[in-house]
């Protein structure tokens, strides 16, 4: 038996210097990939990671928001490299089609702040000229023509300049691309699945994989996916939002489809589709199937009909990091890809971990800062979910019987907002009372992000804000009237997204 060098004991605070990290899949590669960047090379990293892969990777959704290509080069991994060696394609948001009872058509596209010149929000002029915020909104007009190009960073008075975009990606070839990274790297990587997780009080003391091998660290990152296989050995049960049935497919399709995800309802759930190169991958998720063929929970199961699960918990630890182990991605929360929300977690989870890895095995003020904020994050995160399951669009849609007769119409899964909170009624009631967007500190969803969601689910201001009134109207009323047929203009002259693809990826290919 090989067993690798004992690490100190941790009560006497000695300096860090073993990080294990445990699991195969993206979220795995990810942060040994950030680690073996940011880290000197004091600290040996080592990567346990089982031969079958992590299936529950298809509900990161397949979509990643803007903030992804910081994140990327965190990893040293660019733009140019992820599209010539995988299937990536842009996304410019998501596209919701006949949502909720009142049938809503929106994209949730992502954006740069709205022009700030006047003394009032953006939304605010939107809603004195009786205008629609879609029209002003560069990628989502662009998204849904199926057109596609890179803002230009060089000239800021372009109104392509305020579009974001993020990435649709395949799961198993970004985590091939991720794993093959790795070999350039001094990061020790073991193949085996962890049978068994000896504890020191109220921390982990050794694993010891299938074969026999035992191995020690000072700190233990569990990445493992859905299970928290390390973490459950140390935490309580996961705080559970509810549990769904989660299916996915992909279809063959030479043709690239417009930069943005399709999401429409189902009777009991909903369904994803995202246009990739040379395929379509369609995630699905709906209610828990009553009779499921199994009592384990968030069991995956992969066959020729695609990857499927019949009882997924959605939910989040209570404490992400407890004694020497930390949780991060799905080991951590399992948030409903129902948004970028899956993807945006993982990258805060990095971050919080890049910021907060401890200097020595004292971990206690570390451990309770990261806790704090993940704390934070997935409720915010789950609140911007759980806004499209409410469907107020009026100050009276608060009348609680209204709501319950809204309510009774829909199925049980589409009922999920029926459960109020504090924090989300704030966000509503302010919005819908005259146009206030409540900000919580430190949101994964910024201010733009919410307003479009607003304005998507159908809701409007009762009241505009005072400030508005000073404002020249007929001036106002020809600047929106210029910037609405400057948007139209430029995006009929925008490319279509498999064109655009196809001339990047020859210029990739010609230059790298």
């Amino acid at each position: 038996m090989n067993k690798m060098p004992q690490k100190p004991n941790i009560l006497q605070h000695k300096a860090l210097s073993r990080i294990l990290i445990y699991g195969a899949g993206i979220a795995a590669n990810q942060v040994a990939l950030a680690l073996s960047k940011a880290l000197e090379s004091n600290i040996e990293l080592v990567l346990v990671t089982p031969e079958l892969p992590c299936l529950s990777d298809v509900l990161y959704g397949g979509v990643t928001s803007p903030e992804s290509y910081d994140m990327n080069l965190k990893l040293n991994l660019s733009e140019p490299e992820l599209f010539l060696n995988t299937n990536t394609s842009f996304s410019f948001g998501s596209h919701y089609q006949n949502w909720g009872p009142r049938k809503k058509n929106w994209v949730q596209c992502h954006h740069l702040p709205f022009p700030s010149d006047n003394p009032v929000d953006f939304h605010q002029l939107i809603k004195r000229h009786k205008a629609q915020l879609s029209d002003y909104l560069i990628s989502a007009i662009a998204a849904t023509e199926g057109k596609f190009a890179h803002p230009p960073a060089e000239n800021p008075s372009s109104a392509l300049s305020r579009a974001e975009y993020g990435y649709h990606f395949d799961h198993h070839q970004l985590n091939n691309l991720l794993t093959t990274k790795l070999k350039s790297t001094k990061i020790k990587v073991v193949k085996g699945s962890v049978v068994k997780v000896e504890l020191d009080e109220d921390s982990i003391d050794t694993l010891t994989l299938e074969s026999g091998e035992t191995i020690t660290a000072d700190l233990y990152l569990d990445c493992s996916g859905i299970n928290s296989d390390l973490l459950k050995h140390l935490s309580q049960a996961k705080t559970t939002f509810r549990e769904v049935n989660v299916s996915y497919i992909e279809q063959k399709n030479d043709n690239v489809g417009n930069p943005c995800r399709t999401l429409s309802p189902l009777n009991d759930g909903w369904q994803a589709k995202t246009s990739l190169r040379g395929k379509n991958s369609i995630l699905t998720v709906t209610s828990k199937v009553r009779d499921s063929l199994t009592n384990d929970t968030c069991l995956f199961v992969s066959n020729e009909n695609g990857i499927h699960s019949d009882k997924v918990a959605l939910g989040h630890q209570r404490q992400a990091w407890v004694g020497n182990c930390i949780s991060l991605g799905h080991a951590a929360c399992t948030i409903e890809p129902l948004t970028p929300a899956p993807m945006k977690l993982l990258g805060l989870d990095i971050l919080r971990l890049l910021e907060l890895i401890p200097v020595d095995t004292n971990m206690k003020l570390e451990r309770q800062e990261y806790n704090r904020r993940f704390i934070n994050d997935v409720t915010h995160a789950e609140l911007f979910n759980k806004t499209f399951y409410d469907f107020r669009t009026t100050i009276t849609d608060n009348n609680e019987k209204k709501t319950e007769n809204v309510n009774q119409s829909l199925t049980s899964f589409w009922q999920y907002g029926m459960e109020r909170s504090q924090l989300l009624d704030r966000k509503i009631i302010q919005f819908l009372h005259r146009g206030n967007l409540v900000s919580y500190d430190l949101e994964p969803f910024n201010q733009e992000d919410w307003a479009i969601l607003h304005y998507g689910m159908g809701r409007s201001p009762e009241r505009s804000d005072r400030l508005v009134e000073i404002i020249d109207y007929k001036k106002m009323q020809e600047k929106l009237d210029n910037m609405k047929a400057g948007i139209l203009h430029l995006v009929s002259k925008m490319p279509p997204h498999s064109i655009y693809l196809s001339k990047f990826l020859q210029y990739l290919k010609d230059k790298y």
